[in-house]
């Protein structure tokens, strides 16, 4: 207990007690294993070799693990201490005497970014990178990629069929879906381009990519799990595109296919997997195309030293490794990506909260944004890598992106016509100019442009809109203006009916749904 009668202490004597702990502190950061030597002649050295091989294959199996956790305690413990003598600093006069530290960042790395008291990566070395992609790591020399076959091929081969990634439980695919989603906002996979499905799994990606259109590569080590996952497409009738789908066997740190193969690469909770993250990031960048991107959504920067995680490496042989985005960063740097963009959200359960539409809602809400900066990164960890130039502002942007922007033409009729037999085809000259700030792509298998008819009644009743659709002859950038001629079968009741003359990015939206006001005229439909 301390002495109630004594004064407490100033500031700048206990900075002082704080900076006299950590320069103790500093030397024993790290626990070194000791060096052994002989003296003794002939049998000396023999003793020596035989000694530090038994001390090797026991720290290998056995005291290293609990070194490197010490080690992580004390560095923690560390960063801890050197923030609270930087507290201290600031409480204190000006004139107390500075507190040595260790060599730092000028401010301390934000929580939850996966750095950990550590030095910046861009300041890391390779080695140090290595390290810290493997700490808590303790197989790497046992990893296989039969161990990882095998343990895939030990899923149940029904909820293969079934179900999304999970394999216990049918209420844990939610959270898997819902990651999907998460990946394909990234993706903005367009119908026709090639997707890879890295380290495939059961192909479930691969089976909803395919229901949209967009034509998949599934690669996997385990030719079991991808048989599994050719039945899988194959069980649907309804999947249009299954016959389309290619599968293959091989390693995702040599991939076999040709450099710039693909538009996109989808990465589902596979990563984490991988050896080396440096090798698994160069083979992706090779086989994506300029202007490609490779999405990741994979646990965070804390998932290696959680319980679950442990105990599939000691039973499984398989690697469960930490994603902190900040080494990803620096590992795509180096692999020649240009960007990368993360989308910073914890599972959804984290955001639900009782709504009670009083000023009290804002507190909460901020709690949860503080909580999701902290958290969110060590807990999951969702990006994109790009290569190559920023994708152009046009038509075939992902459906989200694009609806952000303007999407305005001004039409003119340059003719008029005001009646029209039922069962001729009307021919209609009209001027396009494209008033929005993305570029009308003209071809494609989504995503350009057309010009397009609404037949309506009177009273603007929708009777069809899919008459008269004419593609763009070329691109047409913001500003410029284009002639098309449409051909229209009048396959109409006769009548009179309204005409809109509407621009349409062909499965995302008719312009008129963004703002832009369409061309309209009446025609009477007569007898033929």
């Amino acid at each position: 207990m301390p002495d109630a009668k004594s004064p407490p202490k100033s500031p700048e004597e206990q900075s002082e007690r704080i900076a006299a702990l950590l320069s103790q502190l500093n030397l024993l950061q790290r626990l070194q294993e000791p060096q052994f030597s002989s003296q003794t002649p002939f049998l000396g050295p023999l003793v020596v070799a035989v000694r530090r091989f038994w001390n090797w294959m026991s720290t290998k199996w056995y005291i290293q693990p609990i070194l490197e956790q010490q080690s992580q305690f004390n560095e923690r413990l560390l960063h801890l201490l050197d923030e609270l003598a930087a507290v201290l600093l600031e409480q204190s006069p000006p004139e107390s005497p500075a507190v040595p530290t260790r060599e730092r960042p000028a401010s301390p790395p934000p929580q939850g970014l996966g750095l950990d008291g550590l030095r910046p990566p861009g300041q890391m070395d390779a080695a140090e990178l290595w390290s810290w992609e493997n700490t808590g790591i303790s197989l790497l020399d046992r990893h296989t990629n039969e161990l990882e076959a095998q343990a895939d091929e030990l899923l149940d081969e029904d909820i293969c069929l079934n179900y999304p990634l999970h394999w216990r439980t049918w209420l844990e695919s939610w959270p898997y879906l819902f990651d999907l989603a998460a990946a394909c906002e990234l993706l903005g996979p367009c119908p026709g381009e090639l997707v890879l499905d890295y380290a495939a799994g059961t192909c479930w990606t691969a089976e909803l990519l395919n229901r949209l259109g967009v034509q998949t590569v599934s690669l996997d080590l385990s030719l079991d799990m991808l048989r599994r996952g050719r039945r899988r497409l194959a069980m649907d009738q309804r999947l249009e595109n299954r016959t389309a789908a290619t599968f293959a066997v091989g390693s995702a740190l040599q991939l076999p296919f040709a450099a710039e193969s693909f538009d996109a690469v989808l990465c589902m909770n596979a990563l984490h997997h991988m050896p080396s993250y440096r090798q698994a990031l160069q083979e992706i960048y090779r086989i994506l195309k300029e202007g490609g991107r490779a999405v990741f959504s994979e646990p965070g920067a804390g998932h290696a030293e959680s319980p679950v995680s442990q105990t599939r490496m000691r039973e499984l042989g398989v690697l469960e490794k930490s994603v902190p985005l900040a080494l990803i960063h620096r590992l795509a740097q180096e692999a020649g990506f240009a960007r990368m963009k993360v989308i910073p959200l914890r599972a959804l359960s984290s955001y639900v909260f009782q709504y009670t539409a009083t000023p009290a809602d804002q507190g909460v809400l901020e709690q949860m944004w503080e909580q999701t900066l902290r958290f969110g990164p060590r807990e999951q960890a969702r990006f994109v890598l790009e290569k190559g130039p920023e994708r152009p502002l046009d038509s075939r942007m992902p459906p989200q992106a694009l609806l952000g922007h303007v999407l305005r033409a001004r039409i003119t009729l340059c003719s008029e016509r005001v009646q029209a037999r039922s069962g001729e085809t009307l021919v209609e000259q009209v001027s396009v100019a494209n008033e929005g700030d993305v570029i009308w792509r003209a071809r494609g298998l989504a995503g350009q442009v057309s010009c397009g008819l609404k037949i309506c009644r009177e009273d603007g009743q929708l009777v069809r809109d899919d008459l008269g659709r004419t593609p763009l002859p070329h691109d047409v950038a913001p500003g410029e203006e284009v002639r098309l001629e449409l051909h229209i079968p009048v396959s109409l009741e006769p009548g009179p009916y309204l005409l809109k003359y509407d621009m349409v990015v062909e499965y995302v939206a008719w312009f008129e749904q963004r703002g832009s006001l369409p061309a309209q005229r009446f025609l009477e439909v007569t007898d033929s």
